[in-house]
């Protein structure tokens, strides 16, 4: 259920850039979100159907881009990739390891309709 405050915050977000870029209409917004973020893809997906109804952001295509879980040793320095919920260094077997990718969750990129040249000019003054 915490996804629905997530999904409200990322639209209030590119809703903002939207209006200050001028643009009448959001029709893409790209996330990053890291396996340790806890967030379902799915859950977002149905929340950003819903909570983008009858707003400039309604029809837009919410991208998600996966990042795996990445953890460092301190002792060894190796880079490795768990396969199970383990936090052992395969080379050295160091359980100081740490997360190094993974935790990610952001807007990558916020894609807009052109805004509309007559409503971004100063208005025309009558003498």
């Amino acid at each position: 259920m915490h996804e629905l405050p997530m999904t409200q915050h990322i639209l209030d977000i590119a809703l903002e850039h939207a209006i200050r870029s001028g643009s009448s209409r959001l029709t893409d917004v790209h996330l990053v979100v890291g396996d340790l973020a806890g967030a379902s893809f799915e859950a977002i997906e149905i929340y950003w159907q819903f909570l983008t109804r009858d707003t400039p952001a309604q029809g837009s295509v919410l991208h998600m881009r996966r990042v795996p879980l990445e953890l460092s040793c301190p002792d060894c320095d190796a880079r490795f990739r768990p396969a199970e919920l383990t936090y052992t260094c395969p080379t050295c077997g160091g359980t100081g390891t740490r997360a190094v990718a993974g935790d990610e969750f952001f807007i990558e990129a916020i894609e807009v309709d052109e805004a509309d040249p007559a409503s971004t000019s100063p208005p025309e003054h009558r003498t």
